[in-house]
């Protein structure tokens, strides 16, 4: 499989999750949201899909041997507003009255069961009539007694009620969310380094003369710290590239990535030297992205 081709998503994905799990065990790549209940991404994640269209493309990847995934915890969620704060409701199954309570329940000597709660208050056994007496009893079963309709049973219905809109019905009718850990296979390892739009930018460079650091951090004007994917300085010196690389460019990474140039002054970037020139690079280059950075005065090179 180290012929196959990879699309943007599939490339974002895989990058994600070499990022957040490293060469580590499986690990958790989706989280609750305390705040709101809701299931995140965790790290970088690609910002255009949704959680569950991550979920179904890593299916797919570990379908495709990139991916390895193993079972980590199922949750329930409301099918109305996507919460998964359910918080569990006992009742009875004959009337749904949560007036329930666990009781021991007796057996008088002539077969009749008799909750201990009703025991308390009789002095002759329903069921036969004779007076009660202790050693004619015996606790064979815990169930459930209802105090609104009297009914006793083994196992009370369980429901779920939303905390966050109120949606309330029986556990069985809750949606429910497989959560998996993830991990690259090595041929996701494998594929994902091949065809990583840095690497190869950077031996494309190396070979052309220049010298390249990836990854350097600087902190803008505004306090906010940035990571410039590639810097490349030519061997004599002349010039200095400073690149911010993706998979696939478009018109939005363009404009994210002017916004994030204009916090940036470029004498603060360690090493640079002679002339300096901002470039978006990427292995696909959309039609849209081109006249956006026409318009802006943004290089932009294809890998």
């Amino acid at each position: 499989m180290s012929s196959l081709s990879l699309s943007a998503e599939d490339f974002q994905i895989l990058r994600w999750v070499g990022e957040v799990c490293g060469n580590s065990e499986p690990c958790i790549l989706f989280e609750f949201a305390q705040d709101s209940g809701e299931i995140r991404a965790v790290g970088n994640a690609p910002q255009n899909m949704s959680v569950t269209e991550l979920v179904d493309r890593l299916d797919i990847l570990v379908q495709r041997g990139l991916v390895n995934s193993i079972f980590h915890k199922k949750v329930l969620q409301c099918v109305l507003c996507g919460n998964v704060f359910l918080r569990p409701k006992t009742a009875c199954p004959s009337c749904n009255s949560e007036d329930t309570m666990r009781s021991a329940v007796y057996i008088h000597s002539c077969g009749a069961s008799i909750p201990e709660q009703a025991l308390k208050n009789l002095t002759s056994c329903p069921k036969c009539r004779d007076t009660l007496d202790k050693s004619s009893f015996t606790v064979v079963d815990y169930r459930f007694l209802c105090n609104s309709c009297g009914n006793l049973f083994p196992d009370p219905a369980t429901f779920v009620e939303c905390s966050s809109c109120g949606w309330v019905d029986m556990v069985k009718n809750a949606d429910q969310i497989v959560l998996r850990r993830y991990a690259l296979t090595a041929e996701g390892r494998s594929l994902l380094e091949s065809a990583d739009p840095s690497k190869l930018l950077v031996r494309r460079l190396v070979d052309s003369g220049y010298n390249v650091r990836e990854k350097v951090r600087v902190v803008g004007l505004s306090g906010t710290s940035h990571l410039i994917d590639v810097v490349a300085v030519s061997r004599d010196r002349s010039e200095t590239k400073l690149y911010t690389v993706m998979y696939r460019v478009t018109a939005n990474d363009l404009i994210s990535s002017t916004v994030r140039r204009l916090d940036i002054e470029k004498t603060a970037v360690e090493g640079v030297a002679g002339r300096v020139r901002w470039v978006v690079a990427g292995v696909q280059v959309d039609e849209s992205a081109v006249r956006v950075a026409q318009t802006f005065g943004v290089e932009v090179e294809k890998i």
